[in-house]
């Protein structure tokens, strides 16, 4: 909060966030509890290791893509996953990220002890400057496995692998301005 001048005064806050967790799930409720009927993921993955030979060739050929993408963000994850069932929350998103919310007040008196107050507040300041900033990119739970089918001979499920595992997308909301007046008297 910066001191008032001429009746102005400006105000910041950066909120933010690191260090949050997810894990790698697969589509469908294969323990049978009913949890992720709702769209929820919540059954852990078994990460196919790619150079085990029991591994199909679809999930090998998948996974080896995945582990080689340079920008994938849950490849380490997935590496420490090969050959088991993923640790729950084993992925950390570690890069800081944070909004920046902007106020600028302007008392004005009027009468007495009388005074109006007008403000302008911009929610996710950086994001006004440059719509690429103000933003998040972390990871939620990321569902790896797709069940395709359920192989009766073998009595296993068929999977394919989910290509945009670790891919990130810019989340958050863009910027607000709100305009706001308050008499105090």
């Amino acid at each position: 909060m910066s001191p008032v001048w001429k009746g102005f005064s400006l105000n910041a806050r950066f909120s933010g966030l690191s260090g949050t967790r997810y894990s790698l799930v697969v589509n469908a409720d294969i323990n049978g509890d009913f949890v992720g009927q709702t769209g929820v993921r919540n059954d852990l993955a078994f990460v196919f290791d790619p150079n085990n030979p029991s591994t199909p060739d679809i999930v090998r050929t998948e996974m080896n893509r995945i582990l080689n993408q340079s920008d994938n963000r849950a490849k380490d994850y997935i590496r420490e996953s090969l050959g088991r069932i993923a640790e729950r929350n084993g992925g950390e998103n570690k890069a800081l990220v944070g909004v920046v919310d902007v106020r600028l007040l302007k008392s004005i008196k009027t009468f007495g002890k009388q005074s109006l107050d007008v403000s302008v507040d911009v929610f996710n300041f950086a994001n006004l400057l440059n719509k690429n900033w103000g933003g998040n990119f972390n990871l939620g739970n990321q569902s790896l496995l797709n069940v395709t089918g359920f192989n009766q001979q073998t009595q296993q499920y068929v999977y394919s692998v989910n290509s945009n595992v670790g891919v990130t997308q810019k989340l958050g909301t863009p910027y607000q301005i709100q305009l706001g007046t308050r008499y105090a008297f």
